[in-house]
């Protein structure tokens, strides 16, 4: 079980962090975001060649699995929430060709999606999720970051995805 993206929007929709977590890649241009990639313009300067950028099938793939999380999360009017109290865990959102996109979401609805190939160990799934709330509870504490604002120029943030996603790998390697 790989997974293969991974996403932080926060509580207006607006992407906060997006990586494809193929850090084992020889060549890393190929997961940066280039001119050629980038047809319609969505990459803004400062994610254009950054390690943490995402492809644009896989952002497209980020954004409707989004609408499913919003959806579990009832946060339209007349739908139901099935997000467990007390519990930041909303689980299976949706089948995305050959992967399946996981969702979290946090007390200020910052909301976590991950995007994995095969079956998922979900209480391993719950751990990475966790993991990730803690850096980017770190990140929010910082006063020299901007609440709210895109986490791109943060390497300790960065590495940190990268720690969280290997011991994930790790962990489900060893079961």
């Amino acid at each position: 079980m790989t997974i293969l993206c991974l996403a932080i929007v926060g509580k207006n929709n607006e992407p906060l962090y997006l990586c494809d977590c193929d850090f084992d890649k020889e060549n890393k241009e190929d997961s940066a975001v280039n001119e050629d990639d980038d047809i319609f313009g969505f990459a803004s300067e400062t994610t254009k060649g950054a390690e943490s950028a995402l492809s644009l099938d896989n952002e497209f793939l980020m954004y409707a699995a989004l609408d499913y999380l919003e959806e579990a999360l009832g946060i339209h009017p007349g739908l139901p929430s099935r997000r467990q109290t007390g519990s930041h865990w909303i689980g299976y959102l949706c089948p995305m060709g050959d992967a399946k996109c996981y969702g979290y979401a946090t007390a200020t609805n910052a909301k976590f999606i991950a995007m994995a190939t095969n079956d998922v160990s979900e209480s391993k799934l719950k751990i990475l999720f966790n993991s990730l709330h803690d850096l980017y509870v770190k990140h929010t504490m910082n006063p020299f970051s901007k609440i709210g604002g895109k986490i791109v120029s943060s390497q300790k943030f960065s590495q940190g995805v990268k720690d969280a996603v290997a011991e994930y790998k790790k962990s489900i390697n060893q079961t």
